[in-house]
């Protein structure tokens, strides 16, 4: 892991922000993590997963995209999966940065996300229209993110980028019921979350978040 200041290397602002934090069974997540030389650092049963929805703009150029990632400790994630509208950003995202985005399209607001891959529907959530906000914070957390095996440029160097998410953020209560995984979405991350019994708890919502990115490291 690099101990030289961390250099983020792309900013964006304003980032409408909308991400279910949820919960699955670590068992059921292991023999995957294990395969990408990960592991979940806790005892607990169960670990959170992420899934993040954003809508920006990038040098003039309106995108949205949606993430998908596992906890693995208080400050690292491993990114299992991701989308993003443009199929460029999704080319560069993965040959250059070495994280796992491909295309697809994702439509996001305050109160609802939805995905889709190939036309077909993968995800779509939903928060009440009568839902009031459990905590509001100004926050900033700053993340150490670990990437597939797949994308590394030498199979014995994992690669990993840090990420720092900043802005006023609302958090929600959220019930299960409020967010359907597709039971034919092709991609293995979500037949994976179905099977871990992955279950949502908060909707956290920044409508004006600051999204900054460091270059892609590797172990030596």
């Amino acid at each position: 892991m690099s101990s030289a200041p961390i250099q983020f290397v792309t900013s964006i602002a304003p980032v409408l922000e909308v991400t279910v934090i949820g919960t699955a069974e670590c068992a059921a997540l292991l023999p995957y993590l294990k395969a990408e030389e990960q592991e979940i650092r806790h005892a607990q049963d169960r670990t959170a997963v992420v899934i993040s929805a954003v809508d920006s703009r990038y040098y003039g150029m309106r995108f949205q995209e949606l993430s998908i990632s596992i906890q693995l400790d208080d400050s690292e994630f491993f990114l299992a999966h991701a989308y993003n509208a443009l199929p460029y950003f999704a080319f560069v995202e993965r040959v250059f940065f070495r994280t796992p985005y491909y295309t697809g399209k994702t439509s996001v607001d305050s109160k609802h996300l939805r995905a889709t891959h190939d036309g077909s529907l993968v995800i779509e959530a939903a928060l009440p229209a009568n839902a009031a906000p459990i905590r509001t914070i100004d926050e900033s957390e700053q993340i150490l993110v670990r990437l597939p095996k797949a994308l590394r440029k030498t199979p014995s160097r994992q690669h990993y980028f840090y990420a720092r998410l900043e802005g006023l953020t609302e958090y929600y209560s959220l019930t299960p019921d409020a967010v359907n995984i597709a039971p034919d979405a092709s991609e293995p991350i979500w037949k994976l979350l179905r099977d871990a019994n992955f279950q949502a708890v908060q909707w956290r919502y920044r409508a004006a978040g600051r999204h900054h990115k460091s270059k892609t490291y590797h172990n030596q």
